[in-house]
């Protein structure tokens, strides 16, 4: 073996380690894997995103840096994801947002170099003024082919039996792009025939640690929600059940969010989920982490509130797991000249 050639095959299994690391989620002496948590003040224009990083179950979280603020106008975010949108290997943060008072949403993303460094935007959809709203985003490989997925729920206008919704796929092909239309993989009505049962939110990833994606989506309906998971094909194709639905609660907390992802780097993925008290006091509300092992199981709660409190001024709306700012271990690569 010469010279070029030791080096080039170095640099590729050095790639190779890195990837294993940050697929695998080994612990790592840095933080990784973040969860990214999007909240509101009661009576302020403005929404700020919180970063933690957290060791795990028995464990409070820690602050990973100051927490960003992020609106000065009339356009509010309305959930977060983080992913690598266009397959550059390199992770946005995508938000969905609303104008205030209208039907006008839209799809932003940023890029984040990490803490004491400012959001750049690198995305903006066209305005969306009608009545079907995006209320939730997910980014991912959704269909295992290799290629990032985007995923939105979307609320269906106001009157419609139940408020109907339906779930879209989209790609894109990065900065300067628009979203590429693909199809809706879900949707509340023809089969469904406008069901009472409302999605809330979608998130994307091996959610039971199998080595394959999958599509979890949380719906409520009344005073009850559970959690939904699915398989997807990919485009012109529907979701199909993976399983049947797990996580039903029934008391007056509604799941209103969830993100799949290692939020504390040991290989294994977990749920994070927005529970909001919507029958009393909407100010209460928490982050609690699951488990899933697969069909056949419900998912396991390892870690209860571990964000959130009681009768607070801080509403938590979304979370998101995930390498945020694409933070790179040191000693992933190794390059010998």
């Amino acid at each position: 073996m010469n010279r070029m050639t030791k080096t080039v095959w170095l640099i590729a299994a050095g790639m190779l380690l890195m990837k294993a690391g940050t697929q695998a989620g080994v612990n790592l002496p840095e933080p990784y894997m973040k969860m990214a948590v999007l909240w509101q003040k009661a009576a302020e224009t403005s929404d700020w995103l919180s970063v933690y990083t957290w060791v795990g179950p028995g464990n409070a979280v820690s602050n990973y840096c100051t927490p960003l603020g992020l609106r000065t106008s009339t356009w509010q975010r309305t959930s977060v994801a983080i992913g690598d949108g266009d397959g550059d290997r390199r992770n946005e943060i995508w938000f969905t947002e609303q104008e205030q008072g209208t039907h006008n949403d839209r799809i932003t993303a940023y890029s984040w170099e990490g803490p004491n460094q400012a959001l750049v935007q690198v995305f903006q959809s066209d305005v969306d003024s009608s009545e079907w709203d995006n209320i939730s985003i997910a980014v991912g490989d959704a269909d295992n082919n290799g290629s990032p997925d985007v995923f939105t729920v979307q609320l269906g206008p106001v009157g419609t039996v139940s408020n109907a919704d339906r779930v879209a796929a989209f790609t894109w092909d990065g900065p300067g792009h628009a979203l590429g239309w693909n199809t809706y993989v879900e949707q509340d009505s023809g089969n469904n025939a406008w069901s009472a049962w409302n999605n809330q939110s979608v998130s994307i990833g091996d959610v039971n640690n199998d080595g394959s994606n999958k599509v979890m989506i949380v719906a409520h309906s009344g005073n009850t929600d559970l959690f939904r998971f699915y398989r997807w094909a990919g485009p012109g194709n529907k979701l199909t059940s993976y399983d049947s639905d797990r996580g039903i609660d029934t008391t007056s907390w509604s799941k209103i969010a969830l993100s799949i992802g290692d939020a504390n780097n040991d290989g294994t993925n977990e749920i994070a989920t927005v529970w909001q008290e919507i029958q009393y006091d909407p100010r209460d509300d928490e982050i609690n982490m699951f488990r899933w092992t697969g069909p056949g199981n419900n998912p396991v709660e390892v870690q209860h509130a571990l964000i959130g409190s009681y009768n607070d001024t801080v509403n938590e709306l979304d979370v998101a797991i995930g390498n945020l700012d694409n933070f790179a271990p040191r000693g992933s690569v190794i390059v010998i000249r």
